[in-house]
């Protein structure tokens, strides 16, 4: 005897006699599934969570709302769509900087540039995408080599009193001189300029310092990728610059705690 045909959904026109049973796909985030988005998710994350730590004289990491991620559509049934899909913020803050042509992770991070502490609140991702801010973009930009150039100058010459105070001072040998400088963390220099120094000095144990600072020394260099390119040429090893690109997605995730592309810190 043959079973009797039950079809799976209602034929269009009608209603189910029992809603309840009706299968309704929960509303969720979606996975930030683009690269671009991530990277921009991060970022703000490593921002936010850099002002939030001064702000409170603690260290604070901060966790964007679920909401932020955007959500998928909901149907009946897998074929009735009840509501529409929302893009993440992430999403629309990529696409509002490509229109400018603007370095999604550079104008996320220029919105945090030189924010006072005692504001009462941070700067929410969906308002960075306006006048205010954009602004405030092209001002840090136009004088962000000017910036740079200025602080690889102070620190060199930072670095070079430091070590001779303690040839000088304390009879330290140049080696070990540098070592102390490198390693000083009350001393003023930058993770980038510690690893560039480090490896243009060379030898086992300044190659082992560049390490320590790598990871840092990236995030530092790709947040202003065109500027230091510019003003820190001589100074950069060579072979930086693609290395740092290579590693950047890495070191994002590293400090963003083991996010991943498709996989959003708060699901």
């Amino acid at each position: 005897m043959k079973k009797k045909f039950k079809p799976k959904t209602t034929p269009t026109g009608f209603q189910p006699a029992d809603k309840s049973k009706v299968g309704k796909k929960p509303v969720t985030g979606p996975r930030v599934s683009t690269v671009k988005a991530w990277l921009v998710k991060v970022t703000y994350i490593q921002e936010r969570s850099r002002w939030e730590s001064f702000k409170q004289g603690e260290t604070v990491t901060y966790r964007p709302p679920r909401s932020y991620d955007g959500k998928k559509a909901v149907t009946y049934d897998d074929e009735l769509e009840v509501e529409s899909a929302k893009n993440s913020v992430w999403q629309k803050i990529v696409e509002w900087c490509e229109k400018r042509k603007i370095q999604p992770e550079e104008y996320v991070r220029s919105a945090f540039t030189d924010l006072p502490v005692y504001r009462q609140t941070a700067p929410e991702p969906n308002q960075i995408m306006g006048a205010k801010y954009e602004s405030k973009w092209k001002e840090v930009s136009v004088k962000m080599e000017e910036r740079l150039a200025a602080s690889l100058a102070a620190e060199k010459a930072l670095a070079l009193r430091h070590v001779v105070v303690n040839q000088s001072l304390y009879g330290d040998t140049a080696e070990f001189a540098q070592h102390c400088v490198l390693t000083d963390g009350n001393i003023d220099l930058s993770p980038l300029f510690r690893y560039c120094l480090a490896i243009s000095i060379g030898g086992k144990l300044m190659r082992k310092i560049a390490r320590k600072f790598q990871a840092e020394a990236v995030l530092q260099f790709e947040c202003y990728r065109r500027q230091y390119k510019k003003t820190w040429a001589d100074v950069l090893p060579e072979g930086f610059s693609a290395m740092s690109k290579r590693l950047y997605p890495a070191v994002l995730a590293k400090l963003g705690h083991g996010m991943k592309p498709d996989d959003p810190a708060d699901e």
